[in-house]
C-alpha cells in the first residue's frame, strides 16, 4: 500500500487542486472510523470543563463549556447538562426539554474546523455535519437498543458545526470525537492527506486509541 511521504508546507497548492474529492464518507462503526482517521480527539464527559470529575446534573452553559477543549456545546432549549450515568456507562451530555411534545437536540460548534467528527450515544439518533456556511455536508442516522452506538462523518470539506437530533424532546451523547484541521503551517500537507483517506484504507497497528483532549 502506498505511503504518502511527509511534505513541507512549501508544497505547491496546485497539488490540492489536482486531487479529486471523493465527497464525505459516513460511518456506523467506530473501529472503521478510527482506521480512516488520524489524531482523533475525544471528549467523553467523564470530566467537567474545568477538569474536575463529572457530577450529575451539572449544567453546561455558554460560560461553563468545553470551548478550551475544542468544542462549544449548546441546545435550542437551554437545558444542557452532564447527567447521571446509566448502568455500565459513563456520564452523558444530555439536552432535555420539559415539554415532551417539543424537540430538542445537541449542537457542537468546533473551535477549529475538523475533517472528521463522530458521536457515541445510546438509543437512536441522526448526526448531521455542516460547513462554515451551515450547508449540510452529510447526515447519517442509526443506533438501537442500549448504549455504545456510533455515527461518524469524514469529509474533505471542513466541518464547523455538528448536530445530533433524535426527533424527540431529548438527546444524549456518551462521547464526541473530532479530528481538527491542523495549523496553517501544515495545512497543505494535511489537506492532501485528508482527501486521500476518503479513497483508500490505511493499515493500522493493533491497539490504536484516540487521543483524549487533555493530552494535547
Amino acid at each position: 500500500m502506498r505511503t504518502i511521504p511527509i511534505l513541507v508546507s512549501t508544497v505547491p497548492v496546485m497539488l490540492l487542486a489536482a486531487t479529486t474529492s471523493a465527497g464525505p464518507v459516513t460511518f456506523t462503526n467506530l473501529d472503521a472510523f478510527l482506521e480512516a482517521t488520524d489524531d482523533v480527539r475525544e471528549i467523553d464527559f467523564e470530566t467537567l470543563p474545568d477538569g474536575s470529575p463529572s457530577v450529575a446534573d451539572t449544567l453546561i452553559t455558554p460560560d461553563f463549556n468545553y470551548t478550551d477543549q475544542g468544542v462549544t456545546y449548546s441546545s435550542p432549549y437551554p437545558v444542557l447538562a452532564i447527567t447521571a450515568p446509566a448502568v455500565g456507562s459513563g456520564f452523558p451530555l444530555s439536552a432535555s426539554n420539559p415539554d415532551t411534545t417539543a424537540r430538542n437536540w445537541i449542537i457542537a460548534d468546533l473551535v477549529t474546523p475538523a475533517y472528521a467528527v463522530g458521536i457515541v450515544f445510546p438509543g437512536t439518533t441522526t448526526l448531521s455535519a455542516f460547513d462554515a456556511d451551515m450547508q449540510l455536508i452529510a447526515s447519517i442516522g442509526g443506533g438501537g437498543s442500549g448504549g455504545g452506538w456510533f455515527l461518524g462523518v469524514v469529509s474533505d470539506v471542513p466541518i464547523v458545526t455538528v448536530v445530533g437530533d433524535r426527533g424527540s424532546s431529548g438527546e444524549l451523547w456518551e462521547s464526541f470525537l473530532f479530528m481538527p484541521v491542523p495549523e496553517p503551517g501544515t495545512f497543505v500537507l494535511f489537506g492532501f492527506a485528508a482527501v486521500s483517506i476518503l479513497s483508500r484504507r490505511r493499515s493500522r497497528s493493533a491497539g490504536k486509541t484516540v487521543v483524549p483532549y487533555w493530552k494535547d
